[in-house]
């Protein structure tokens, strides 16, 4: 049953996410919530598509900034370390570190999906790069890639490249609640009526987990459902006697941390799965369970590696999942509608050991550790307003309570940052802060933004507003992204002020062939998408136009 399981979710990744690159003989999965200075794991799937291939070399090129530590093999009769030498590829600069795959073991022969795990250590800095390059030979004829063969058997044209962010935790992460060997920790809710009961919680996991999450009924034991992570690390969602839908199931690189989310619907009778904020499973549930029937457990065995929870809240949910995953790094929940019903930060002992009313718990063999969670500050929101002669800077929202001071900055003049003016935070209750500014008339763009600096030390950033003064362009496109591409890419566009907009591609001999937007936009940044697919190779050109201005994109398609 495991291997009928297993086969299904790594068929399915592989297929399902090359639907637009049929071409294409891989998926490649990495994590995207890695803290500084942490391990993190990211997982190759593929398959030996070439019946005359008896090896696939892979060419790893790791960041400056990120370390190799190991690379294992796995398939369904298959879990071993493979070995890695440093290399180098002939015509291309760099260095790459290169591991053998022979493909003449029955288990791996054509067709047979099987998975690549590489381990790396984040060593420094806030973000790095990886390059994987993968050919498949016979002897040593090169027969076939990874990229399969649209663009050649060029290394430079059939590199992987992915980008890593890291963050630096929080000091008000606080502590997170760690499961230790056999241990356990139940919860379940009192006096509920929620038509749709949201459970949300961060978790960080290391290798194989079954079982680590239920969601059962006190009253039916019919009704359980279970997440786990399988031998290939990906998240699926099983129960013992209704049918469960994997619509899109995850990898789970170890020492990274995810937000789950279960949602419970009176509605029709659900309950869906999420990871951050992507449903993964479905299951319609044979007869409603009222929420306070439920108990939601989270559970670990005497063969498992330890995890941490941390953030746990319990949510009455009017809005949609979106709502959930915006707050998901965040201690305070911000809604216009939902309702928090329950919240665990495991910052203090006491949260479990004397829990709030309307909140019943059960636990065994659990412990507190510093949690490295991605749990921010939340930013204040900066607007500006033209008022007269001067500019009427006002600000809000954020966490407050964490606040310590504000700080304006402003930005002209392509310099950087300076502080304009500063004011202290007042930590007792929300409220506005403003500030009037003179235009610079010396510079077309100006930009400000709010420091704010946190009680412990710490500090977070509005996101910047662009001021556009005098006789200037009233919008900035960027170029287009990926270029050259296949069959897909993105035009990003920010404007200035609210206006009219055309958005028309056209091909080399300036006829149009695609109108991506026409009508009116206020200022902010915009992103329109370019699909060629039906289109031949060749070079087009994005126009971008207000009635008094247009500029335009040179965009390369490839096949």
């Amino acid at each position: 049953m495991l291997k009928t399981i297993c086969l299904i979710l790594i068929g399915g990744f592989l297929f399902s996410s090359s639907a637009e690159k049929k071409e294409d003989n891989y998926t490649l999965f990495y994590p995207k919530n890695i803290p500084a200075g942490s391990s993190f794991d990211v997982a190759l799937i593929t398959s030996n598509v070439f019946p005359s291939s008896d090896t696939l070399e892979l060419y790893i090129a790791p960041g400056s900034e990120i370390s190799l530590v190991n690379i294992k093999l796995k398939s369904f009769d298959v879990d071993e370390e493979l070995n890695f030498i440093p290399a180098s590829l002939e015509g291309v600069p760099g260095e790459f570190y290169k591991a053998d795959i022979s493909l003449t073991d029955s288990t791996l022969s054509s067709g047979s999906f099987f998975q690549v795990l590489m381990t790396f250590k984040a060593e420094y800095g806030n973000s790095s790069n990886l390059k994987l390059y993968g050919v498949f030979k016979d002897g040593d004829k090169i027969v076939g890639n990874l990229c399969g063969s649209r663009y050649g058997m060029s290394p430079q044209d059939n590199f992987l490249n992915v980008r890593f962010n890291f963050y630096q935790p929080y000091k008000n992460a606080g502590s997170c609640l760690r499961l230790n060997k056999n241990s356990a920790f139940q919860v379940s809710l009192k006096n509920v009526s929620a038509e749709n009961l949201l459970t949300e919680f961060s978790i960080t996991l290391n290798g194989s987990l079954p079982d680590f999450f239920k969601v059962s009924s006190k009253s039916n034991s019919d009704i359980s459902y279970y997440l786990s992570i399988n031998p290939f690390q990906m998240l699926t969602a099983q129960t013992g006697k209704y049918n469960i839908e994997t619509v899109s199931p995850f990898f789970i690189s170890s020492g990274s941390w995810y937000h789950i989310a279960v949602d419970l619907s009176k509605i029709d009778n659900s309950i869906s799965f999420y990871c951050g904020g992507i449903l993964f499973s479905k299951a319609y549930i044979p007869s409603f369970v009222k929420p306070e029937d439920l108990v939601f457990s989270f559970e670990r065995n005497d063969k498992a590696k330890p995890f941490k929870i941390d953030l746990l809240r319990f949510i009455d949910l009017e809005n949609s999942i979106e709502e959930s995953t915006a707050n998901r790094n965040y201690l305070n929940f911000v809604s216009d509608s939902s309702t928090v019903l329950a919240q665990f930060d495991f910052d203090a002992q006491n949260e479990i050991y004397n829990p709030a009313s309307g909140v019943s718990l059960s636990f065994s063999n659990v412990s507190f550790s510093r949690s490295d969670a991605p749990i921010f500050t939340r930013a204040p929101e900066l607007n500006i307003t033209p008022f007269g002669s001067s500019y009427e800077l006002d600000w809000s929202g954020g966490d407050y309570r964490q606040a310590e001071q504000y700080i304006l900055q402003k930005s002209s003049g392509n310099s950087g940052f300076e502080d304009l003016y500063s004011v202290p935070a007042d930590n007792t209750s929300e409220r506005n802060y403003s500030f009037a500014d003179q235009p610079d008339e010396s510079d077309d763009v100006v930009y400000y933004r709010v420091k704010q600096m946190n009680i412990d030390g710490g500090m977070v950033y509005s996101d910047v507003v662009k001021v556009g003064q005098g006789l200037i362009k009233p919008f900035e496109v960027q170029q287009n992204y990926p270029n050259p591409f296949n069959p897909n890419t993105s035009i990003a566009v920010t404007l200035l002020k609210d206006t009219q907009l055309e958005v028309t591609v056209y091909n080399v001999e300036g006829r149009e062939v695609q109108d991506l937007y026409k009508g009116y936009l206020t200022k902010g940044n915009y992103t329109f998408n370019f699909n060629a697919a039906n289109l031949p190779s060749g070079i087009y050109f994005c126009k971008v136009a207000t009635p008094n201005f247009s500029e335009m994109k040179k965009m390369i398609y490839t096949k």
